[in-house]
């Protein structure tokens, strides 16, 4: 699975430098999907959105700012009840303080079952953004397209094959010569 990291430094540096950073706000993901309007406050360290998946399943998260020249990262926690201690999927995360990000998690067994979606940002003002968060299941059966086209020629070439010998026997048939077949030679007798 992707390699996890702690939560970056500018959160850190932001609780130093900025004495009025004191709490984040945690919301709870009660619908699937869920979608949601919000405002990331230059007075909290961020917006923590905690939900559950287990195994096999994909968390597809999708975060647009409307703040006009405003930014915000996303960062996808294993756990609930995030902290400065709190290791995230650098893979599926965006550090970096943007207007729009998406991705989609791929849960696995070793994974665990409880997530949080963070939403901070290191502007000088507050950032309003849209989030959609969905939880699906994986489809019930997927063929990889290249094993797909592999499979139909060869049910192709068998269906061809087939369909030659079929074909061969009809052709052989109206070649021989109508009416009744000669009798088979009498056999002698005995003596």
């Amino acid at each position: 699975m992707a390699a996890r990291a702690s939560l970056p430094v500018a959160i850190v540096l932001a609780l130093v430098l900025v004495s009025s950073v004191v709490s984040a706000t945690t919301y709870a993901v009660s619908e699937n999907p869920y979608r949601i309007t919000h405002t990331t406050r230059i007075d909290l360290l961020w917006n923590a959105y905690e939900l559950g998946a287990r195994d096999g399943q994909r968390i597809s998260y999708w975060m647009n700012v409307t703040t006009a020249g405003g930014c915000a990262s996303l960062l996808l926690i294993r756990g609930h009840d995030a902290n400065l201690d709190s290791l995230y999927y650098v893979d599926y995360s965006e550090e970096d303080c943007v207007a729009k990000y998406s991705n989609s998690f791929p849960v696995g067994a070793a994974d665990g079952t409880a997530f949080s979606v963070l939403i901070w940002t290191t502007s000088t003002q507050n950032v309003t953004y849209d989030l959609v968060i969905a939880v699906t299941d994986p489809p019930p059966f997927t063929l990889h397209p290249g094993l797909g086209l592999l499979i139909s020629i060869a049910i192709g070439a068998a269906g061809g094959g087939l369909l030659g010998m079929f074909y061969e026997r009809w052709k052989a048939r109206r070649a021989s010569p109508g009416g009744p077949r000669p009798a088979s030679p009498p056999t002698p007798p005995e003596s």
